[in-house]
């Protein structure tokens, strides 16, 4: 068996953090789990810690200030490596319910089994019960497909084509969806684990990066499926200045990523883009207006 630490980010997630730790407990699985507050304002921490203080697989630890995904989750994964100089580290959002014992398990067994393995994830099944592959994985973005992944317009498609079947049931991939997957954390080492230059967005994309630029592979098992019980946010009326503020946080977050890893060429035209999101928000908007006066 190997040491395995689990990372639950919470942030305003009470309820489902609570039942996603229960659910990996309800495997009898030697695992830690580390669940991080990353400053929540609805008193998660204080009810979390309380609810699992007679749990000794379950550490309830609280970042100094919440800086975003990626900060968050390194908190946990530094913990995981200075208290249980853990092999292996487990990110999962509140909202992931596994299956069962085998989404750990199997996956860690095949992540241990090449040197070269640094990440392997599960296929996520949607809220809707879709389980296409493209909601666990994707390309690492191309120059185009960055501006494409930007576009409200063109409802930030990702693309899948390199894929690569490894044996039955594993394929490699260039990214791992961050909702759920297990790495080395010897990998995470040798990257400097996940660049905090972002707050929301694109950690996926610059950790593939920096990743395949180590020398190490991302894989899908195909055959070991979880929910990603992400529900979708109702239609109805948004604020005039919700519609027309364009996409900032992804924008700031693709910013950073083009500039420290792509062209700074880039950003003319990504600006370009962002401005034709505030002017789809815009249409959205009266579009919304009408339907739902």
């Amino acid at each position: 068996m190997y040491n395995i630490s689990i990372i639950v980010l919470n942030y305003n997630s009470t309820e489902d953090t609570i039942f996603c730790v229960n659910k990996i407990n309800s495997f009898a699985g030697d695992y830690h789990i580390i669940v991080v507050d990353n400053c929540s304002t609805d008193n998660s921490f204080d009810i979390i810690k309380r609810h699992f203080k007679e749990d000794h697989n379950v550490d309830v630890i609280k970042t100094d200030s919440n800086d975003g995904y990626s900060s968050g989750n390194n908190f946990g994964i530094k913990f995981a490596i200075s208290k249980y100089n853990s092999e292996i580290v487990g990110i999962i959002n509140p909202d992931v319910v596994l299956s069962n014992k085998d989404n750990i398990d199997v996956l860690a067994k095949i992540l241990m089994s090449n040197e070269n393995y640094g990440i392997i994830g599960g296929r996520a099944v949607n809220y809707y019960g879709n389980d296409s592959l493209c909601y666990s994985a994707w390309d690492i973005p191309t120059n185009i497909g960055i501006l494409v992944n930007l576009s409200n317009a063109l409802h930030n498609r990702q693309f899948l084509t390199h894929i690569r079947e490894v044996s039955d049931n594993l394929v490699q991939v260039d990214c791992v969806a961050g909702c759920y997957f297990l790495a080395k954390t010897e990998a995470m080492k040798n990257v400097d684990f996940f660049d905090e230059g972002t707050f929301l967005y694109n950690e996926e994309n610059i950790l593939a990066i920096k990743m395949k630029r180590a020398g190490y592979k991302e894989l899908i098992a195909l055959d070991q499926k979880y929910l990603h019980n992400h529900k979708p946010e109702p239609e109805g009326r948004i604020s005039f200045q919700k519609a027309v503020s364009g996409s900032p946080i992804s924008y700031d977050s693709k910013k950073y990523m083009v500039k420290k890893y792509y062209s700074s060429l880039l950003l003319p035209l990504m600006w370009l883009v962002e401005q034709t999101n505030k002017v789809h928000g815009f249409a959205r908007y009266i579009y919304r207006i009408i339907k739902y006066k």
